[in-house]
């Protein structure tokens, strides 16, 4: 859950543009060698320079983003720690036994660090947007709708069951 909240403010804009860059035409630059490790598309970062390139961020535009994500990281953070904290008085409150009261006043705590956290994400989100260009912004929003998407139905001939992908048409009957 940590992790989730910590990268909320750009993570659906920034998979979906990661997603976009892979759908694109393998033709646009030659391969230098073997395609990387699993881990090595983890590292830190590549989902950053993925998406700033998919955007085509200047460099201006890049570091005020930066700032923007940093503020609100750190703002957040004890709103985070808020959060696990009470997952250890969940914890502790259960280990007693069931205390109806105690249940109801740790979840009302967690409740308003999980406001807290949206609003500053969504402020985040908002001070990002207003950072890009109009078609930056188009192409941000279509890779949010394409994540909110579910796997299978991203691809070509999302939906339609029981077509392989190799069938060819079916031939008109005379």
């Amino acid at each position: 859950m940590k992790k989730q909240i910590r990268f909320l403010p750009l993570s659906a804009v920034a998979l979906g543009l990661g997603l976009l860059l892979q759908a694109a035409p393998a033709a646009a630059a030659p391969s230098a060698g073997p395609p990387p490790e699993k881990h090595e598309l983890l590292r830190p970062g590549l989902l950053w320079e993925r998406m700033s390139e998919a955007l085509g961020l200047n460099p201006e535009q890049k570091q005020k983003i930066r700032d923007i994500l940093d503020s609100e990281r750190k703002q957040a953070e004890p709103h985070r720690q808020a959060l696990e904290e009470g997952r250890q008085e969940f914890a502790a409150a259960l280990a007693k036994g069931f205390d109806e009261a105690a249940i109801r006043q740790l979840a009302a705590k967690e409740a308003a660090a999980r406001t807290e956290l949206l609003v500053l994400h969504l402020r985040a989100k908002s001070l990002v947007e207003g950072v890009l260009t109009p078609d930056q912004r188009r192409l941000a929003r279509m890779a949010e709708v394409l994540l909110s998407m579910p796997e299978r139905d991203r691809g070509p001939r999302s939906g339609r069951r029981g077509c392989p992908p190799e069938s060819p048409p079916e031939e008109p009957r005379s």
